[in-house]
């Protein structure tokens, strides 16, 4: 594997300077490559991995920046990242194969395989199947139930207990909601269905041909390397290293590690089938338009650009001027990914970054005009200036707040539980001298209580820092005694409406 490291980057320095590479392929190079060196001065990333194929020759495979701020080590194409829901279109794959396999198929209920399953809707636990889940159209809506597992020492089967809690908000087949804890339902049905543990059917059936060997799904194994890239997130405009959240409890969601080399093996499967893994009727099913979706502000900065845009199994896919594309993009608490696909093209762009910016969109987005229309758009112009409009990021100032000396604190102290994140209590720590919040099994939102200028019960998280700070609402009775309370914390990832702690 190192010899052919070598050798793929010794064909790209090649690519660049031998005199035989025609002027404009050679100045096509200098460009793209000036343009990703910058990109991460321009939106303040620590580090990023890149990887192009056009047509179906390799024409990129390097690192820019540092794997971590504060350390010299370079991220290069082997470094590793979490790529997070870039791990959806392997578990739908696997279940195609599955089915190649006769150990299922793909319309059956995931109640057929997995006994476990239930939702809060007997009708809905007895018709979801695989390509409901795999193509979100399930019912539950985007990130529902995400508090149910995250950051929580829950195992898989725990998580799967409270699904039956998760509120269902949508329709039935009747629109888009993208749900990881269905994902894991998915995951978990195959498991059953296959009598094989999931990640190792994974990697047997699809990692191990592929030749992807930097590919893993164990946790503890990635965070040994001495080649990962580790998570930022900025605060006051300064990035700050992290740890990784554990996905261990939803790998089928999000769990993979991997880097540019394997994901461009992957990529390339995509048009180049190996019809040993999979039949090419499957593939082409996973990437057909199954839910729609509507369009984003990143998808219409240049009107009519971009039609038909939907979910597949486990791929994003749309029409960009007429051309086919399938994507995904993947999010860590501090590394976000994009993968972009153009079968027919025989074309893929590879982009992971350290933190959490929008930039492996944006630049996804740049490279598909920048090879596949002629006209001079500057994609990656615009939407910097989009980006950086007033409003269009969310702040998090600190929060002036005293110690929770105004309010009666002996009729909020004590333990509470909530069906989807569990037990929690309420109590001083002598120790830090403070009023803490602390999670049995979600310890990673365990917060510090304190009392704004307008009297608000302030939630601060002490382990996530990308988390606006929030309130906590109680509920009284009668007598003024708290009997639950509920936490307001306005954010895109997770549904706090969605939890209430009653006093036990």
């Amino acid at each position: 594997m190192k010899k052919l490291i070598s050798i793929l980057l010794i064909s790209l320095v090649a690519f660049a300077c031998r005199k035989n590479v025609p002027e404009s392929a050679e100045k096509k190079f200098h460009s793209v490559d000036s343009l990703l060196a910058k990109s991460i001065e321009d939106w303040n990333v620590p580090g990023m991995a890149v990887g192009i194929i056009v047509n179906d020759t390799l024409f990129l495979a390097k690192g820019y920046g540092v794997t971590q701020i504060g350390k010299r080590t370079t991220v290069t194409d082997t470094t590793l990242f979490g790529i997070a829901s870039l791990t959806k279109s392997f578990t739908a794959l696997a279940v195609g194969i599955g089915q190649m396999k006769g150990f299922l198929t793909i319309e059956d209920p995931l109640k057929k395989h997995l006994k476990q399953f239930e939702t809060s809707n007997d009708s809905l636990t007895r018709s979801i199947s695989f390509v409901d889940a795999l193509s979100h159209r399930t019912g539950f809506s985007t990130f529902s139930g995400d508090l149910s597992w995250y950051g929580s020492l829950k195992s898989k089967s725990q998580v799967m207990e409270v699904v039956k809690n998760i509120p269902v908000s949508n329709g039935f087949r009747s629109g888009y909601g993208y749900n990881n804890v269905m994902f894991l339902a998915a995951g978990m049905a195959l498991e059953k269905a296959t009598n094989q543990n999931y990640e190792d059917f994974v990697s047997n059936s699809i990692l191990s041909p592929l030749d992807m060997q930097f590919t893993t799904f164990s946790y503890s194994q990635s965070m040994e390397g001495d080649n990962i890239a580790t998570p930022h997130i900025i605060v006051n405009d300064i990035n700050k290293p992290i740890e990784y959240v554990d996905w261990t409890n939803m790998s089928p969601s999000g769990g993979l590690f991997s880097n540019v080399q394997d994901m461009l093996k992957w990529a390339r499967f995509q048009w180049d089938c190996d019809t040993s893994v999979i039949d090419n009727a499957f593939l082409e099913y996973q990437h057909s338009l199954v839910t729609p979706q509507k369009l984003s502000w990143f998808d219409i900065l240049l009107p009519n650009s971009i039609s038909n845009k939907g979910y597949g199994l486990g791929w994003e896919v749309m029409d960009f001027y007429g051309n086919k594309v399938i994507m995904h993009n993947g999010g860590l608490d501090g590394m976000i990914s994009q993968l972009v696909v153009v079968p027919e093209k025989k074309m893929a762009f590879v982009i992971f970054v350290n933190s959490s910016s929008p930039l492996p969109l944006v630049l996804g987005y740049e490279l598909l005009y920048q090879f596949l229309k002629d006209e001079k758009f500057s994609y990656y112009a615009e939407s910097f200036k989009k980006f950086h409009e007033p409003g269009m990021t969310d702040s998090n100032p600190d929060t002036l707040y005293h110690a929770l000396e105004s309010f009666d604190f002996e009729r909020l102290k004590g333990f509470y539980s909530d069906n989807l994140m569990g037990d929690v209590e309420i109590a001083y720590n002598t120790k830090e001298n403070n009023i803490e919040l602390t999670f049995s099994q979600a310890q990673l939102f365990d917060g510090v209580l304190g009392i704004d200028s307008s009297h608000n019960i302030i939630l601060e998280w002490k382990k996530i820092s990308s988390l606006p700070k929030g309130k906590i609402i109680p509920s009284k009775g009668k007598d003024g005694f708290v009997t639950g309370f509920r936490i307001i914390c306005p954010n895109p990832d997770f549904r706090f409406e969605e939890v209430y702690f009653n006093r036990k």
